[in-house]
């Protein structure tokens, strides 16, 4: 579940990270922020893009590229590799060194 996303605003390098309540909608190229929303406090995340995945049983299934998500609720749907998409379902769990997915 995707529960804060770091936004950055047009020509500027400055992020700020946004609870995902405090989003009014999602699409593909900027989302729409309520006009009340305040910076969060950042919990502790990883960066998921460039992340390496393996299996349960060790095994590399490349890195982590993008991830797709349900816009209404911020539910993961798919990891998305160089080699194709990963159906969330598969997802074990997340650390500092890799993803770790179901083998299948």
């Amino acid at each position: 579940m995707v529960t804060h996303v770091r936004v950055r605003r047009r020509h500027s390098r400055r992020e700020s990270v946004l609870a995902w309540g405090a989003l009014h909608a999602v699409g593909p190229d900027a989302v729409l922020v309520r006009s009340a929303a305040a910076p969060s406090e950042v919990p502790q995340h990883h960066e998921l893009p460039g992340l390496r995945i393996l299996t349960e049983t060790g095994d590399g299934l490349g890195t982590v590229q993008d991830v797709v998500f349900e816009p209404e609720t911020g539910r993961l749907e798919a990891i998305r590799t160089a080699h194709g998409d990963l159906p969330a379902d598969r997802l074990l769990g997340l650390g500092d060194y890799a993803l770790v997915v179901r083998a299948g």
